[in-house]
């Protein structure tokens, strides 16, 4: 099954609309994935659209890769609040829409499968079928809303975890946090993978805490820059970590909450995890900003961080050259 398809099927079963129904998806993933531990999700993941990994990859980490106990209720209220504006009635309407989903992706056995990792209080959400959720008998709220739109996504990342980035036929070199390398012309654009993967590089991390670092950053970013700056950014950004981006523009309501760096490198070592700290956050926040440097190109790059107070210098790459293309 593919992204929109899984998508859809969501925000048929939710009546949300296809932007949200995709919010809701990486809300109930991640905190299923916090949940039930990443052992009990391996095969889970392959079953599903990739754009869709991120987020059970950043449960995994918040998780510390092990299962919690977690009450249904505590459940419910953990996907309200990653959501933002659901209520604990909403968000189990919106869970059984996403398992539903997970049940035509994944297929009966797989499904089970990690539904039974879950105590029975968690049946009357399981309890879901593609065509929408159905619980004892009721259908769920919402009508039928149409499917997004196609998202492209070129597929898996050629890099490998602690190695070398290949990239339009080349070989990027290591690059270690502090003074970074020049900005380089890419062959892009990039796909996730490929983006992920150079952040892995430069701030010394594996693939998995790397794509959560890309994820925080970005919706730490967005929240302090307005969506003009965003959208401006967009395309240079591969489709499957656009979800931060709308998160940190939907928190910010489209404006620019300025705020000092220590707020922004709490809030991004709060999304890793409770292991991450400031240092850790500020190293990924280089790292992450040095590969948007190196896509989007000088000009776009200043006009971005232009935007940021300047106590932010610490953490934005210079510019030592005109910049690169993206060919």
């Amino acid at each position: 099954m593919d992204h929109d398809t899984f998508t859809g099927i969501v925000a048929r079963g939710s009546g949300l609309d296809p932007h949200q129904a995709q919010r809701t998806a990486n809300a109930v993933l991640e905190t299923l994935a916090m949940r039930v531990g990443r052992s009990h999700l391996e095969d889970l993941q392959t079953r599903l659209p990739a754009e869709l990994g991120p987020a059970i990859q950043r449960g995994i980490v918040l998780g510390q890769g092990r299962s919690h106990r977690m009450p249904v209720e505590d459940f419910l209220d953990e996907i309200a609040r990653r959501e933002g504006d659901a209520t604990r009635e909403q968000a189990a309407a919106r869970a059984r829409a996403v398992f539903a989903a997970i049940r035509a992706s994944a297929g009966e056995r797989s499904f089970r499968e990690t539904a039974a990792q879950l105590p029975k209080e968690y049946e009357s959400l399981l309890d879901a079928t593609p065509d929408g959720p159905v619980l004892r008998g009721g259908e769920a709220p919402g009508g039928t809303v149409p499917a997004p739109g196609p998202v492209e996504y070129p597929g898996p990342s050629q890099s490998t975890p602690g190695g070398p980035v290949r990239l339009g036929g080349r070989s990027t070199e290591a690059a270690a946090v502090g003074p970074l390398e020049p900005p380089r012309e890419y062959a892009g654009p990039l796909t996730a993978g490929e983006f992920a993967g150079l952040v892995a590089e430069r701030a010394r991390l594996g693939r998995e805490r790397a794509t959560v670092a890309c994820e925080a950053v970005l919706e730490a970013l967005a929240l302090r820059i307005p969506e003009r700056r965003v959208e401006g950014l967009r395309p240079f950004v591969p489709p499957p970590l656009h979800p931060p981006l709308q998160r940190g523009v939907e928190r910010g309501r489209g404006g620019a909450r300025r705020t000092d760096l220590a707020d922004l490198l709490d809030e991004v070592a709060v999304r890793e995890g409770p292991d991450a700290t400031s240092e850790d956050a500020a190293a990924h926040a280089r790292a992450v900003l040095s590969v948007l440097r190196d896509i989007a190109g000088a000009e776009e790059f200043r006009d971005t961080m232009a935007q940021l107070p300047a106590d932010y210098d610490t953490i934005v790459p210079r510019l030592t050259g005109p910049g690169p293309r993206v060919r």
